[in-house]
């Protein structure tokens, strides 16, 4: 798992590249967590010998390097970043003209040579709308002789549109494929918190198998968000809180709360698991401790899933920690800050044999 030191990304005239990059490099645009652009570009100088361009917008960086794609490929798969969402392998870009159907000829020029056999297209912030919908149909439609399933993606920025084929999840595998890195997930009015989406993403992300009938354990679980989306996929659920979950959760078939502290819980109760989730407001070395305790409690097919809360500077060394903890008794199957993290990063976790 990939962590660099916090160091703040050069920006000014003097370190900041040129829009062209010279005959041996190549451009790759990154969605990254706007929180932590920073330590996210030197994860990007660490796989990919990246320097900075420019940033686009918060969250979206334009970088270059001289590495081929299929090396900076097998980098991320082999170490996947965490503050890095999503990669344009080989980013190109065309000017707007403001004509749907020219734009469109001219983007589809720019992936004919991949033999890409789809396209999507987003803004800077992953944002799809009804016109970059019709412009990737259109470009699309120009498609000739497709023969991959690679994921082709167009990004808008104000004066140009930036192409280029995808490493979904940067890295993770069997991540889907979210424009822009932005997740494909139930409307937040479906939820009693908006920190439900966070699970929906990860279960996305990590591939998370959630078994009909299986037992979950929620940590931290008032109001009730990560418990109700668990129970929408039919999981009998513990929720642990000393605060009271949401009466539209509570009421829940197959949920029931205990009012009371994770400690307290692991104390009382020899129950197994099939799964446990943490969102505990603890520090994340803290919290990582506690998950560690409550590993005989857990099926020998277990998952777990916790997010670790982070400083807003010099994340880095608490991340280590937290992780170093978790180690003693899981395997760390990916950690990423998600699009619905904000200081924090969440890790899948398996049972160590």
């Amino acid at each position: 798992m990939l962590l660099s030191a916090h160091r703040p990304p050069a920006r000014d005239a003097a370190t900041t590249m040129s829009l062209a990059p010279s005959s041996d490099q190549r451009l790759m645009l990154a969605f990254v967590s706007p929180m932590y652009e920073d330590v996210a570009l030197n994860e990007l100088r660490d796989l990919a010998a990246a320097r900075l361009v420019r940033p686009l917008a918060r969250g979206t960086l334009l970088v270059s390097t001289g590495l081929p794609v299929a090396l900076t490929v097998e980098r991320f798969q082999e170490r996947p970043p965490i503050f890095v969402r999503q990669v344009l392998l080989d980013a190109r870009s065309v000017p707007r003209s403001g004509d749907t159907g020219a734009d469109a000829g001219a983007v589809a020029e720019l992936c004919g040579g991949t033999r890409a056999s789809s396209v999507a297209a987003c803004d800077l912030l992953g944002r799809r709308h009804a016109g970059l919908e019709v412009l990737a149909a259109s470009a699309a439609s120009h498609l000739r002789g497709a023969q991959s399933d690679d994921p082709f993606l167009v990004v808008a920025a104000p004066e140009e549109y930036y192409a280029g084929l995808v490493l979904p999840g940067a890295g993770v595998s069997g991540a889907p494929f979210w424009p822009g890195g932005r997740p494909d997930v139930p409307a937040v009015e479906r939820f009693v918190s908006r920190s439900a989406l966070k699970l929906c993403e990860a279960i996305g992300l990590f591939s998370i198998p959630l078994a009909a009938q299986g037992a979950a354990l929620d940590l931290g679980a008032a109001p009730g968000g990560w418990s109700q989306v668990l129970a929408g996929h039919g999981m009998w659920v513990t929720a642990v809180d000393p605060g009271e979950l949401d009466p539209r959760v509570a009421c829940l078939r197959g949920v029931r709360a205990f009012r009371g502290t994770a400690q307290a819980f692991t104390a009382s109760s020899g129950d197994q698991f099939d799964l446990v989730v943490d969102d505990m407001r603890l520090d994340a070395r803290e919290s990582a401790r506690l998950l560690v305790a409550l590993r005989p409690r857990l099926r020998s097919q277990a998952t777990a899933l916790i997010t670790l809360k982070l400083p807003e500077h010099g994340p880095t060394a608490v991340i280590k920690a937290a992780l170093s903890a978790l180690g003693t008794g899981y395997a760390v199957l990916g950690a990423r800050c998600l699009y619905f993290n904000r200081n924090e990063v969440t890790v899948c976790l398996g049972l160590r044999p």
